[in-house]
């Protein structure tokens, strides 16, 4: 999850198509990340959130704005691995796809 400007501009600048952020809206309570943390940072675009139709509970990011969209839409998701944990020279992982912050 993106917690940061930093970490925000970083990732507007390395990714020009929308990606998911790994953050649902349980309907009742605010954003909240997957493993049900609730999120500090947040770089909404403008009239963000709306929750379109009552029917946006996901975000998405793109260009370094943050939108609530439907969580049915398909998109690439962004993860995050803790420094330490290398990528295995088996996994189908290539280094171009990986970048450290």
């Amino acid at each position: 999850m993106i917690e940061s400007e930093a970490e925000n501009e970083f990732i507007g600048e390395k990714f020009a198509e929308k990606y998911w952020l790994g953050v649902r809206y349980p309907k009742s309570e605010n954003f909240m990340k997957i493993k049900s943390e609730y999120i500090r940072f947040t770089k909404w675009g403008k009239s963000e959130p709306n929750n379109y139709r009552e029917n946006e509970y996901c975000i998405e990011t793109a260009n370094s704005e943050w939108n609530d969209v439907n969580c049915y839409e398909q998109k690439f998701g962004i993860c995050e691995k803790p420094i330490g944990i290398g990528v295995n020279i088996w996994n189908p992982w290539s280094l171009s796809n990986c970048f450290k912050l």
